[in-house]
Parts: structure tokens; C-alpha cells; sequence
């Protein structure tokens, strides 16, 4: 079983490609997904049967902080929909159905506002968390809870509250967070660009999903003809001839173009990925442009604490004794 949520909120490197017009292609993984590793290569976790059937509760927590005229289960529609039509990802995401669960139950996949059941603490800044349970690499169940009283917060279902009940508390976007929480379901971890709605720490309003949340949706679940060709940039971190486990190398377009322009609310962001133990990385999901290939360590907003990639390795940490270096 797993666990993800969000919140308030002197090297050299090798690099096969540096700047590219059109980059090769190669099965590997990008963005961060959630799985684990045996024999130092990482596999993902997936839904092995599609469609994957969701409900969502509509019976709301007595007392939850949530404000506005949008129903709480068209904001998740809504947030499903943002995952379903996104370019070159086959969404294992079936048909949402409603009903009226409290608490989690086994063989549904739930999402709700309906209590406080996976513990959370008043004061850990915790707005919701997705728990999946996986059989091997696959994964057989999942439920997204939503924390019904965050400490110094409230929910808003739509753009029109600007303020809370509660004077001291701040306005979060439901459908952010919702979108966030959509991603842990389908397979995916944090993401350690700022930019992407898989980010650790929930900005105030993103509804839109990056081109690094997209490439890591796209990379389990490909379609057969994608809607936008992509590849791929490798090359491995090192610090004096060692290999640096955990660098957070991504890929930043240096040109104005953006071949994802036929699809209006995907925005155009870096794609990044962690470094492995022997320190390789490839980025992949890259549609063909230009890019600057960045290594910098993982020491902040987003750090160690905030991913699986080092227990996943079986490591304690990842290493962040170096300096940011682009070439």
C-alpha cells in the first residue's frame, strides 16, 4: 500500500544530447513514477485492466471547510476530464459513477470529502492524500480522500470565492488539488518541476496540466498513434568521476515553439526526471524542439522527504552535495 498527498504550501555532466531538433526514442522513465526497484532498474506501477471504474461520494463530512456553488462531484468530473483528454495518453480512467460511502471499501475505488479517515493532522498542511494497493507492479485499488478541515484553509469549489468563512483562512482550488490527487491514482509520483500540477506543493489555482505531468501519464499508458511525436534525451551525473544518485536533470525548450499548441490547457513547461544509482537519467516524452538539459541538486522547495525514488533504490537519500550545472 502506498501513500501520496499534497500540500499548502564542482560536477560534471554527460549528456547524449544537449540540443536537439528531433531526439531519438527510448523506453524509459521520466517526471517520477510511482513503483520500485530490484536489481537497480525501476518499474512502474500501472493498472493492469482498463477501463478503471471510480466513484465519487457524495455524502460530505459534517463540518467540512468547503465553499461555493460548484457541486464537489462535478469538480472532480472536471479534473478527470483534464487527465482523460490529454495529448498522447490512453486514460485508464472509465465512466464516474456516484454514491454516498463514508469510508473506503474493498473493490471500490473512491474518491470523497466524507471524513477524516486516513489520520490526518491538523497541523501537518496535509490537503488530501490517494492510497493505492498494488499486487507487485500492479495496481489494484486506489482511493483519494480529501482532508474535510484543513488547519488554515478552505476548499473552493469555483473562481468565484475569494475568502473563507473564516477570516484568517486562505482560499485553495479544489480542482487543483483534485487534479494533483487524479495523477497518484493513474501511477504517478511528485514531480520535482515547480510548473507541474504533480509538484508536492499546491499552488493556489492549476487546473492545466505541463508537459512534464503529461509525458509521465503518457509513459504508462501511451496511445498506439499519439497525437504528438516525442523521444527522448539521455546521459548520466557525475562529481569527480562518481556517479551522483538522485539529481533532478530536466529539459527546458530555448524556442518559442510548442507542438502541443492544438491542445489549449496543456501548458508548455521544462520535463525532468531523477538520476538512477549508476546516475544515467533519460527524459523522455520530449516532442521534437530545442532544449537545455539542467542538473541541479534536490535540496528545496521540493527535497528528499518529498519522493519515493531513494526508498525505492533502497537508499536512505539521494544525493544533493553539488551545484546546479546546464549545458
Amino acid at each position: 500500500m502506498k501513500t501520496s498527498g499534497i500540500r499548502f504550501p564542482a560536477m560534471c555532466m554527460a549528456s547524449a544530447l544537449v540540443a536537439v531538433t528531433l531526439i531519438h526514442v527510448v523506453p524509459a522513465h521520466s517526471y517520477l513514477l510511482l513503483g520500485g526497484a530490484s536489481g537497480g532498474k525501476f518499474s512502474a506501477d500501472k493498472w493492469p485492466t482498463l477501463p478503471v471504474t471510480v466513484q465519487i461520494s457524495t455524502n460530505i463530512a459534517p463540518g467540512a471547510k468547503l465553499v461555493g456553488g460548484t457541486h464537489f462531484e462535478t469538480v472532480i468530473q472536471n479534473s478527470l476530464a483534464t487527465w482523460n483528454q490529454a495529448p498522447n495518453f490512453q486514460s485508464p480512467l472509465g465512466a464516474a459513477t456516484l454514491d454516498t460511502l463514508t469510508a473506503a471499501q474493498n473493490g471500490i475505488n473512491l474518491i470523497c470529502f466524507c471524513s477524516s479517515n486516513p489520520g490526518f493532522s491538523a497541523n501537518d498542511g496535509t490537503l488530501a492524500v490517494t492510497v493505492t494497493t498494488t499486487s507487485g507492479t500492479q495496481i489494484i485499488g486506489a482511493n483519494i480522500f480529501f482532508n474535510p478541515q484543513p488547519s488554515g484553509l478552505c476548499f473552493a469549489t469555483d473562481t468565484s470565492v475569494t475568502a473563507c468563512p473564516t477570516a484568517s483562512d486562505t482560499v485553495q482550488d479544489l480542482q487543483t488539488v483534485a487534479t494533483h490527487e487524479i495523477g497518484h491514482f493513474i501511477g504517478l509520483d511528485h514531480s520535482a518541476l515547480a510548473r507541474a500540477v504533480m509538484f508536492p506543493f499546491a499552488p493556489d489555482r492549476e487546473t492545466h496540466l505541463s508537459w512534464d505531468d503529461v509525458a509521465g501519464a503518457s509513459l504508462i499508458y501511451p496511445k498506439s498513434a499519439p497525437d504528438v511525436a516525442t523521444g527522448g534525451i539521455s546521459g548520466a551525473v557525475t562529481l569527480n568521476g562518481s556517479s551522483v544518485f538522485g539529481a533532478h536533470v530536466y529539459a527546458n525548450s530555448t524556442t518559442g515553439s510548442n507542438p502541443f499548441s492544438g491542445f489549449p490547457n496543456i501548458r508548455k513547461t521544462p520535463v525532468g526526471i531523477l538520476t538512477d544509482m549508476s546516475g544515467a537519467y533519460t527524459i523522455a516524452g520530449l516532442p521534437p524542439d530545442k532544449y537545455e538539459v539542467i542538473a541541479e541538486p534536490l535540496d528545496g522547495p521540493a527535497d528528499n522527504s518529498n519522493f519515493d525514488w531513494a526508498s525505492d533504490f533502497g537508499q536512505g537519500a539521494v544525493k544533493t552535495n553539488f551545484t546546479t550545472r546546464w549545458h
